[in-house]
């Protein structure tokens, strides 16, 4: 009998313990009715905030304020803003990673900084959240992020 190379056996295992439910799968999905998703909006039944579907664009802290407050989705045309650091982190998804969301409700989300409109002491700099993990950190106002809005 031939001998199972290693590399197999390993992916052999963990599609074994993936099936079993034991390994949770790589990009689980947000619970059920967290989000109402429509075609461009995304509605957080948790916290009653509506979210922009897709990316914004990559921006200067200031532009990502000015793109939202010019933004039209799911019919509403007025109240976009960038949101808070705390307001952003509330669509971190810990159980996944790169990105740190739910991949169904938000498709093509980047593992990038985005902005927060909520600024770090000292002027110039502003919280950003990291998608790759989820985490919080700051940037430089001048530089650039991606975008994502809420109402």
């Amino acid at each position: 009998m031939k001998a199972v190379p290693h590399s197999v056996a390993v992916a052999i295992s963990v599609l074994a313990l993936l099936s079993s439910g034991l390994l949770p799968a790589a990009h689980a999905a947000a619970p059920a009715g967290l989000y109402t998703v429509g075609t461009d909006t995304v509605l957080d039944t948790a916290t009653h905030l509506t979210w922009q579907r897709d990316v914004g664009p990559s921006a200067t802290w200031a532009a990502a304020g000015a793109y939202c407050q010019g933004l039209s989705r799911g019919g509403f045309s007025s109240n976009w803003r960038l949101p808070t650091v705390r307001e952003l982190q509330s669509i971190v998804d810990e159980s996944v990673s790169s990105p740190s969301i739910d991949s169904g409700a938000f498709p093509g989300t980047p593992s990038n900084y985005f902005w927060s409109s909520s600024p770090y002491i000292g002027g110039g700099v502003a919280f950003v959240v990291y998608f790759v993990f989820g985490t919080v950190d700051y940037k430089g106002t001048s530089g650039i992020s991606n975008v994502r809005c809420v109402r």
